[in-house]
């Protein structure tokens, strides 16, 4: 019995899967949350980028309506040039002030496979406003 008993004690085989048992969940948890925040972070910055340009691109314009249709179809060409970014999710909006012309893009992402994982992201809204906007004669 003793004998027997350090044996098992002394066998080594079998330390490797024991330890892999611990450390995979922890390893697939931490590898899981890198790509959950990756997807995050690259719609947030798409957002932002296509509100950039689409407000650069309505400079051009030379009255508020046509300022206007020339950051709608900014986006709407140029949305699918963003990996995270699903057209039929995007919406633009925009305002003029005396001095500024401003564009908002707002993205629904409550469709994405990261919002749809038990709710993980709870803390965080699935949707994503973003705003720029350009001075107006250049002042």
């Amino acid at each position: 019995m003793i004998h027997t008993l350090k044996r098992l004690l002394l066998d080594r085989r079998g330390t490797s899967g024991v330890e892999f048992a611990i450390v995979a969940p922890v390893f697939t948890l931490f590898v899981l949350g890198i790509i959950c925040f990756g997807v995050l972070f690259g719609t947030y910055n798409g957002v932002q980028q296509l509100a950039a340009e689409a407000a650069r691109a309505s400079v051009a314009g030379l009255s508020v309506s046509e300022r206007d249709q020339l950051a709608r179809n900014y986006v709407t060409s140029n949305v699918t040039a963003y990996g995270f970014l699903a057209p039929a999710n995007v919406a633009v909006a925009t305002s003029s002030q005396s001095t500024s012309f401003q564009v908002t893009v707002t993205y629904d992402m409550s469709g994405s496979i990261i919002f749809k994982l038990g709710n993980i992201l709870s803390v965080v809204s699935p949707k994503i406003t973003r705003s720029a906007a350009i001075q107006n004669g250049g002042l």
